[in-house]
Protein backbone atom coordinates (compact mmCIF):
# COMPACT_ATOMS: atom_id res chain seq x y z
CA UNK A 1 0.00 0.00 0.00
CA UNK A 2 1.43 3.44 -1.44
CA UNK A 3 1.76 6.42 0.99
CA UNK A 4 -0.97 8.41 -0.45
CA UNK A 5 -3.41 5.58 0.05
CA UNK A 6 -2.53 5.52 3.95
CA UNK A 7 -3.09 9.04 4.45
CA UNK A 8 -6.04 8.77 2.33
CA UNK A 9 -7.61 6.36 4.92
CA UNK A 10 -5.92 7.83 7.86
CA UNK A 11 -7.98 10.97 6.98
CA UNK A 12 -11.39 8.69 6.37
CA UNK A 13 -11.26 7.34 9.17
CA UNK A 14 -10.46 10.10 11.81
CA UNK A 15 -13.65 12.17 9.84
CA UNK A 16 -15.60 9.36 10.28
CA UNK A 17 -14.48 8.66 14.00
CA UNK A 18 -15.66 12.46 14.52
CA UNK A 19 -12.08 13.57 15.31
CA UNK A 20 -10.30 16.76 14.83
CA UNK A 21 -6.55 16.29 13.20
CA UNK A 22 -5.88 18.57 16.22
CA UNK A 23 -6.94 15.60 18.75
CA UNK A 24 -5.03 13.35 16.88
CA UNK A 25 -1.77 15.58 16.57
CA UNK A 26 -2.23 16.00 20.45
CA UNK A 27 -2.88 12.56 21.29
CA UNK A 28 0.05 11.65 19.00
CA UNK A 29 2.41 14.14 20.81
CA UNK A 30 3.03 15.75 17.64
CA UNK A 31 1.93 19.31 15.95
CA UNK A 32 -1.14 19.95 14.16
CA UNK A 33 0.98 20.73 11.21
CA UNK A 34 3.18 17.32 11.21
CA UNK A 35 -0.14 15.49 11.40
CA UNK A 36 -1.45 17.48 8.87
CA UNK A 37 1.63 16.52 6.48
CA UNK A 38 0.79 12.59 7.42
CA UNK A 39 -2.48 12.73 6.33
CA UNK A 40 -1.66 14.78 3.00
CA UNK A 41 0.82 12.51 2.28
CA UNK A 42 3.83 14.72 2.59
CA UNK A 43 5.42 12.59 5.55
CA UNK A 44 5.10 8.69 6.17
CA UNK A 45 3.13 7.60 9.40
CA UNK A 46 5.13 5.76 11.80
CA UNK A 47 4.70 2.37 12.57
CA UNK A 48 4.24 3.52 16.27
CA UNK A 49 2.13 6.53 15.52
CA UNK A 50 -0.18 4.22 13.46
CA UNK A 51 -0.59 1.40 16.45
CA UNK A 52 -1.74 4.95 18.20
CA UNK A 53 -4.21 5.95 16.29
CA UNK A 54 -5.54 2.14 15.55
CA UNK A 55 -6.25 1.84 19.19
CA UNK A 56 -7.53 5.76 19.44
CA UNK A 57 -10.10 4.71 17.03
CA UNK A 58 -10.60 1.35 18.44
CA UNK A 59 -9.29 -0.46 15.26
CA UNK A 60 -7.27 -2.85 14.06
CA UNK A 61 -3.89 -1.53 11.83
CA UNK A 62 -5.31 -3.57 9.08
CA UNK A 63 -8.72 -2.09 9.25
CA UNK A 64 -7.12 1.61 9.60
CA UNK A 65 -5.27 0.54 6.44
CA UNK A 66 -8.68 0.86 4.23
CA UNK A 67 -11.49 2.68 3.23
CA UNK A 68 -14.20 0.83 3.58
CA UNK A 69 -16.36 0.55 0.05
CA UNK A 70 -19.87 2.51 0.03
CA UNK A 71 -21.24 -0.34 -1.86
CA UNK A 72 -23.32 -3.29 -0.08
CA UNK A 73 -22.67 -6.51 -0.61
CA UNK A 74 -25.41 -8.28 -2.81
CA UNK A 75 -26.63 -11.67 -0.71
Amino acid sequence: MDNLSVAAALRWHRENQDYSAKEVAAHLGVTPSIYSKIESGNRVVTVPEFKRIAALYGMTMDELCVIPSRKKRQS
